[in-house]
């Protein structure tokens, strides 16, 4: 029986042709037999200050003859004629039509009642190849992308990562002390899903390379308060109402935390990591033909010295996040963690904004956790009305 597959990029960036001509080719080259495999163009004209003209003239092509490729922009919402006009509402409160969650949920709502059989998210950053040692050489690998989260058993299932997890450049390993990356450690480690004891040491912990010999399919098991996953390279399975608990994207004020915030929603959803690889290029480095060319021939392109403008955003949304997560982590007693943080922080405010110069355009690190952390309630109350109207419109429109 053919099996419905639409596919949702999130992009803000003209670059995200690139990024589907490489799933394209992906999709070409699995195992599918008769899927029809559709495509929306999830597209957000103000990250980059660019026009929904810009978006809608780049040529992208259907990843099968058989799927179909829409663009979803501002009005995408208006658009869907099956909706209630009182139910269109409820999905612009829970469905926005900007920033790094931007109309996710009105695409799966999409999705839901249109009866596909899988919702699979990728990001504009994010290449369907992957870079891994085999039997100790680096090497491009290619997985069967669609397939291997098809064939899985599960409600929800993302693949893994390599390349660039955290994009964080260069300069930053030379030029801050270790005094700072530690006390940075300390600050985000216990407040953030993405700071690790390595992160601000050395590329190594930032650029990850699979180790083939040592990956597994695995079901994924609650840890530090969720089941992490990430918001690209993720499936939503829908076959015989297995969508039916899903909860709906949230992303707090300012942040680029929509991944962090569902994954504490998927307590009681299936979850499994597949083998479906890519390459998270986060500084847009990389063209359509470097994945043509041996490793070894462009990995003198892995040097990024540039790249404190972006670093900077992400900071800044790892900060703002940082309380709604908490709460979920910790209950009631997350403002202790928060507010130790803060302390932490004021000790190297002035070497961090030292470092980001001009590229930093707020209040130091520490006021900025404490503001977000004032507003963390308010947070909190429309990530609760969201799930309700959530519900509310799956139940109605799941078919």
């Amino acid at each position: 029986m053919s099996r419905k597959i639409l596919v949702i990029l999130t992009t803000g960036r003209l670059s995200f042709g690139k990024v589907c001509e490489k799933l394209k080719e992906n999709a070409t080259n699995s195992a599918m037999n008769n899927e029809k495999v559709d495509l929306i163009i999830n597209f957000d004209p103000t990250f980059s200050g660019k026009s929904r003209a810009d978006f809608e003239k780049i040529d992208v092509s259907p990843l099968l003859s058989t799927g179909e490729v829409f663009f979803a922009g501002d009005d995408f919402i208006d658009q869907l004629d099956w909706l209630k006009p009182e139910d269109k509402e409820k999905l612009k409160i829970v469905s926005p039509v900007t920033g790094y969650g931007q109309k996710k949920n009105a695409c799966l709502l999409y999705g839901m009642h249109h009866q596909y059989d899988m919702v699979l998210f990728w990001d504009d950053d994010e290449y369907p190849i992957s870079v891994e040692y085999d039997n100790g050489i680096l090497l491009w690998n290619h997985t069967d992308i669609i397939s291997n989260h098809l064939n899985c058993d599960t409600q929800v299932s993302f693949g893994f990562w390599t390349g660039y997890v955290s994009p964080i450049p260069d300069s930053f390993f030379i030029e801050v002390s270790d005094k700072v990356k530690q006390k940075m450690t300390e600050a985000f480690r216990q407040i953030t899903d993405v700071v690790f004891e390595k992160t601000f040491y050395n590329r190594s912990a930032t650029y990850y390379i699979l180790d083939r010999d040592r990956f597994k399919e695995k079901e994924i098991k609650i840890e530090d308060g969720g089941k992490l996953i990430s918001g690209g390279n993720l499936a939503f399975h829908l076959y015989k109402g297995m969508g039916k608990n899903i909860p709906a994207f949230f992303t707090p004020k300012d942040s680029r935390g929509d991944d962090s915030i569902l994954s504490m929603g998927l307590l009681d959803v299936s979850v499994h990591q597949v083998n479906s690889g890519i390459f998270h290029d986060a500084f847009n480095l990389f063209n359509v033909d470097d994945f043509d060319v041996p490793y070894n021939e462009i990995k003198d392109r892995l040097k990024v010295n540039d790249g404190k403008e972006r670093f900077a955003n992400v900071l800044r949304g790892w900060i703002a996040y940082a309380p709604m997560l908490s709460y979920f982590r910790f209950g009631e007693s997350f403002r202790e963690y928060i507010q130790e943080s803060v302390s932490i922080l004021k000790e190297v405010d002035d070497a961090i904004m030292n470092y980001f110069g001009e590229s930093w355009n707020w209040d130091d690190p520490s006021q900025l956790l404490e503001q977000y952390n004032n507003q963390v309630d308010d947070e909190i109350e429309k990530y609760n009305n969201t799930q309700n109207y959530w519900k509310q419109l799956r139940d109605e429109y799941y078919r």
